[in-house]
C-alpha cells in the first residue's frame, strides 16, 4: 500500500454538485474517510456502525462517503443518497486517488486526526459492531 498520508495530503474530491473537497477541509474534526460503491456489500456493514459514531459526536466526527465511480455513476450514488438515511458528506473519486493506494479492495477506510494526520489505514469491514468499537476506540484516544 501507498503512503494514505501522502495520497490524501494530493487528493481533491467533488460533492455530488462537483465542488471541490479536500482533506484539509475539515482540520480539528475526527474523519473516516471511507472508500465505497453501492454493489459493495461489506461496504454497507460500515454505513451504520458511522452513522451512529456521527451522531454520538456530532461536528467532531466526519465521515466522508467517497465513492469510487468505477461501476456507480453520479445518478447511482445521488439515488442512493436519497434512498438511505445516512447524513455523511458523499463525494465523488473523480480523481481515482484510491488507484493511487494501490490496494485490492473496499471499503477501505481512513481514520484521520483533527491536525490532517493518517492515524490508521485498514480494508475490509470487521462487521457493524466491530467496525464501531474499532473507530469508537480510535476517536477516545485521539480527540479526548
Amino acid at each position: 500500500m501507498n503512503d494514505p498520508q501522502a495520497v490524501l495530503d494530493g487528493a481533491t474530491f467533488q460533492t455530488l454538485d462537483g465542488e471541490p473537497v479536500r482533506l484539509s477541509d475539515f482540520e480539528g474534526q475526527f474523519v473516516v474517510v471511507d472508500f465505497w460503491e453501492t454493489w459493495c456489500s461489506p461496504c454497507m456493514e460500515v454505513f451504520p456502525a458511522m452513522q451512529e459514531l456521527e451522531d454520538e459526536y456530532g461536528d467532531r466526527f466526519t465521515m466522508l462517503a467517497v465513492n469510487l465511480g468505477k461501476v456507480d455513476d453520479l445518478e447511482t450514488v445521488k439515488e442512493f443518497k436519497e434512498n438511505n438515511p445516512y447524513t455523511f458528506a458523499y463525494l465523488i473519486d473523480t480523481e481515482q486517488a484510491y488507484d493511487r493506494f494501490q490496494i485490492p479492495g473496499i471499503p477501505f477506510k481512513v481514520m484521520v486526526g483533527p491536525d490532517g494526520q493518517v492515524l490508521k489505514a485498514e480494508m475490509g469491514s470487521s462487521g457493524r459492531q466491530m467496525d464501531y468499537n474499532k473507530v469508537k476506540s480510535l476517536y477516545e484516544e485521539t480527540m479526548n
